[in-house]
């Protein structure tokens, strides 16, 4: 199966590197970097691999960890389909009615 997934991560806060150094009267160790990454929101819910017969229709998901401010963009094989911005609920939904073969792709 050759489906892919691209997840687009946009507006990061903060970026932060730690380690661990311990150390006693013979030698001292330091461990591998953690890096934590801080973003003002993520996407919880994302569309799903779907499979369905032409004339049928389809609805693709979206959800975001905050309820307010998100602007969802949906694209179709890299071409854009539908940009939405939402000021109550962090869920956007692409309904595709009627399915051709020309809407087989990636979303």
């Amino acid at each position: 199966n050759s489906n892919s997934y691209k997840y687009d991560v946009r507006n990061i806060q903060q970026t932060q590197q730690y380690r661990c150094i311990a150390g006693n009267v013979v030698s001292t160790v330091t461990s591998y970097v953690a890096t934590i990454q801080v973003i003002n929101f993520m996407v919880t819910t994302y569309p799903h691999i779907t499979q369905t017969t032409v004339g049928s229709s389809v609805t693709l998901t979206c959800t975001s960890s905050v309820s307010s401010g998100v602007t969802f963009s949906w694209s179709h094989n890299g071409t854009s389909v539908k940009t939405q911005s939402l000021t109550n609920g962090g869920t956007s939904i692409l309904t595709i009615s009627n399915v051709r073969y020309s809407d087989s792709g990636s979303y």
